[in-house]
């Protein structure tokens, strides 16, 4: 669900593979969109004015990443900026990615299915992972027409 575990696993997720990377600048990293696409482009818009250069915007979900994406638009700076987003809607995200607004989206796999297969495993006597990592699928121009498709869109 929403709420601080879900933006804390985001935040620390991205953080684990960007930290390592040198001449990184974390431009907004302690603000917060609130999960809202008009929050964001505030914050964007704020971003835009006071800094010259910016490479990739990266939002805990597709709307904030959007909202980004259309505060960069509207002072006709996203063609230099990358916007990746999370969730991976088809009816958002993945629509958001096929035109060509945000770069890239990752499915963010919810645990109930999952969750109820281990537990009618454990029920039966079989044995259960203690940690089990649900698989994410990363979504580009180059196969988001086709997770559309998929999905009946």
């Amino acid at each position: 669900g929403r709420g601080p575990r879900r933006a804390h696993d985001r935040h620390n997720g991205f953080h684990e593979f960007t930290d390592k990377e040198p001449g990184i600048k974390y431009l907004l990293d302690q603000q917060s969109g609130d999960w809202k696409q008009d929050q964001a482009y505030n914050l964007m818009a704020n971003a835009l004015k006071s800094n010259e250069k910016i490479d990739l915007v990266y939002g805990h979900n597709d709307p904030m990443a959007y909202g980004a994406y259309l505060a960069a638009k509207d002072v006709g700076r996203e063609k230099d900026i990358k916007f990746i987003g999370i969730d991976g809607l088809p009816n958002e995200g993945v629509q958001m990615v096929n035109k060509g607004e945000l770069t890239a989206t990752f499915t963010y796999v919810t645990p109930g299915a999952e969750g109820l297969r281990q537990a009618i495993k454990f029920l039966n006597g079989e044995k259960v992972e203690k940690t089990i990592t649900l698989p994410t699928e990363k979504i580009t121009k180059e196969n988001a027409a086709q997770v559309l498709k998929d999905n009946g869109l």
